[in-house]
């Protein structure tokens, strides 16, 4: 099966949940990012209102997980020396309105709507190569 990305080695991702995609951005994309040595850090933003997943790596292995609600909270992201005020993120930005009619997808679902194109690197057989090697 092929799979795109971007993320060959990453310290920090931040992601926007989609309603639809969310449970697929947490579950099996969150694993596999964190199978990067490199990566530390994430930050999953809600779109359906003002909320923060923040998850950072310690120096144990185990990860930790804060959740933010308040806009004037302020996120520490340790891994690359930045801070900022949670409400600036949604600054200008209109929250999805939930829609109890439209179902969730599944991960072979999200890549049979070609969203693995959203992806920029391949995973082929167990390795991960750049599609735009040096």
């Amino acid at each position: 099966m092929l799979f795109r990305s971007t993320l060959t080695d990453a310290t920090f991702v931040l992601e926007v949940l989609s309603l639809a995609t969310r449970d697929y951005d947490r579950g099996d994309k969150f694993y596999w990012y964190r199978s990067l040595p490199s990566f530390a850090e994430f930050l999953a933003l809600s779109l359906d209102r003002i909320g923060a997943e923040h998850h950072r790596r310690l120096d144990d292995g185990a990860w930790l997980f804060r959740e933010y609600t308040e806009p004037d909270t302020r996120i520490e992201l340790e891994s690359i020396g930045f801070a900022l005020m949670l409400g600036d993120l949604y600054d200008g930005v209109e929250l999805e309105k939930p829609d109890p009619n439209r179902p969730r997808i599944t991960f072979d679902e999200y890549l049979a709507m070609g969203r693995e194109a959203e992806f920029r690197s391949e995973f082929i057989d167990g390795e991960v190569r750049p599609l735009f090697p040096d």
